[in-house]
């Protein structure tokens, strides 16, 4: 099959053929029916958008997972460093005079050591996942915690 050959048909084809496992992939991620069905709307968009630009239309099938995949990470980030904002208030201490509560710390923090403590102590990701998820190694998560937990405990 040629470049030229992803046709709307051909196109329309693989969707209904994957859209059930684009979804199952999207959900694994990110735990959530409405918002699964949003990358996977996004995720066939963006495909049909960007078809010319797959060098294999025989890769049509898998490219549309990995970009199911990869929005759907990102939505998860995204929607993390968001209830890191929108979930401190049940962390924060009733008395202001009992200290500051450690999730006001980790908004001090750099945004990439904010992002991992977040992914790692608030959602329980494993550092492997959380590589996954930023698209790093493992090492560099290891060493953003290490740095963040450094940096956690010379503000407190």
């Amino acid at each position: 099959m040629k470049k030229s050959e992803i046709n709307e048909q051909y196109f329309v084809k693989i969707v209904e053929e994957e859209k059930d496992l684009m979804f199952r992939l999207a959900y694994n991620i990110m735990q959530n029916i409405a918002d699964s069905e949003d990358v996977v709307a996004e995720s066939i968009c963006k495909a049909w958008e960007k078809r010319d630009s797959l060098k294999d239309p025989a890769k049509l099938r898998n490219w549309m997972l990995r970009i199911t995949v990869n929005l759907a990470k990102n939505a998860v980030v995204i929607r993390n460093r968001t209830k890191l904002v929108e979930d401190c208030g049940e962390y924060y201490s009733s008395k202001p005079d009992e200290g500051t509560n450690v999730w006001e710390l980790v908004g001090e923090l750099k945004e990439k050591e904010s992002t991992v403590i977040t992914l790692y102590y608030y959602r329980g990701f494993s550092v492997k996942e959380i590589a996954r998820i930023l698209h790093v190694p493992e090492g560099t998560v290891k060493s953003r915690l290490s740095q963040a937990r450094k940096h956690l405990k010379d503000l407190m």
